[in-house]
């Protein structure tokens, strides 16, 4: 069975990315633009991906408060946090005349 990964960002762009290269790697890849519709999903639905990809920048409901509020929602579950940054938030530095 393949793994489950619920990719979570508001921008569509990043969300296409993401899928497009997780499900080329045979993962089952679910797309949301913000905390609340994932929260609802999740509550309503009882399942919970193996994988949860998210921005901690979004509209009304931020990372940060999905995590608390999955926490509370799903007592038991381990949970691991790491953090990806891009372009100049890693501390890219182009080259002159390239573009970000």
């Amino acid at each position: 069975m393949n793994k489950h990964i619920l990719v979570i960002d508001d921008n569509a762009q990043m969300r296409s990315m993401l899928q497009v290269v997780l499900e080329s790697e045979a993962y089952v890849v679910d797309t949301a633009s913000d905390g609340l519709i994932v929260l609802d999903k999740i509550v309503h639905q009882q399942a919970m991906p193996e994988i949860i990809l998210l921005d901690l920048h979004m509209p009304r409901m931020n990372g940060l408060q999905l995590i608390e509020a999955l926490r509370q929602h799903e007592e038991g579950t381990q949970w691991g946090c790491g953090r990806a940054a891009t372009g100049q938030q890693a501390g890219y530095s182009p080259l002159p005349g390239q573009a970000i």
